[in-house]
C-alpha cells in the first residue's frame, strides 16, 4: 500500500525538477539574501572590491601595557578586544536567570577572523612569538573587521562564507578590501 503512494510522489518530484532544472527551494535563503549557494571564487573578485571606512585611533599607553602578552603584539591585542566588543554580545536567556547565550553579529566575518587567527598563529618562531609579518597581516584583518561591523557588507560576507574552508582564500579576500580613514 505504501509503494502506491511513493511512486506518484517520486514521479511528481522528478517532473518538477525536470521542468525547473532545480528543486523549488534551491534559491531561497532563510534571511532572504541571494547567492549563498553560488561559490564566489577568490579569482573572480576584482582588486579593491569592497571599501570600508574606519576611524584611525591609536590605543593609549595604558591599553597597550595591558596587552603585552597577546601573541600578535600589543596593537593587535587592543584591536582584538575591540573586535570582540563589536561582534560578540552576551544576552540573558530569561530575566533573573544566570544562564546567558552568546550572540554574534555578522558571523561570516567573525568566523573568518577566527580562522585567520588560527592559521597565522601556527607560524611561530623558536621563542614562541609570531613573526612580524603575520602580526601586521592580522592587525590589518582586525582593522577591516572592525570597520565592516557598521557597514553594508553583504557581498563581502557572502564571499567569506563561500570560501570559509581555506584560510589563504580568506586572507586574499581581506586583501581586496580598501580601508578609507575618516
Amino acid at each position: 500500500m505504501k509503494t502506491k503512494f511513493r511512486l506518484p510522489n517520486v514521479l511528481l518530484l522528478l517532473l518538477l525538477v525536470a521542468l525547473n532544472g532545480q528543486p523549488a527551494d534551491a534559491n531561497e535563503n532563510p534571511d532572504g539574501r541571494q547567492g549563498r549557494e553560488a561559490k564566489t571564487g577568490v579569482d573572480d573578485v576584482p582588486a579593491g572590491a569592497w571599501e570600508f571606512y574606519y576611524l584611525a585611533a591609536r590605543p593609549d599607553a595604558d591599553r597597550l601595557a595591558q596587552k603585552s602578552s597577546y601573541k600578535f603584539g600589543q596593537e593587535a591585542g587592543c584591536l582584538y578586544d575591540m573586535f570582540l566588543d563589536c561582534y560578540v554580545r552576551r544576552e540573558q536567556m530569561v530575566a533573573g536567570d544566570n544562564t546567558s547565550r552568546m550572540v554574534i553579529r555578522k558571523p561570516a566575518i567573525y568566523n573568518a577572523v577566527r580562522s585567520i587567527e588560527k592559521h597565522l598563529g601556527r607560524t611561530v618562531d623558536g621563542d614562541g612569538n609570531v613573526s612580524r609579518e603575520s602580526s601586521d597581516i592580522f592587525t590589518r584583518v582586525l582593522q577591516i573587521a572592525v570597520a565592516a561591523v557598521g557597514s553594508d557588507s553583504d557581498t563581502f560576507e557572502d564571499a567569506l562564507h563561500a570560501n570559509r574552508k581555506n584560510a589563504n582564500d580568506l586572507l586574499s579576500l581581506f586583501d581586496n578590501v580598501t580601508l578609507k580613514e575618516l
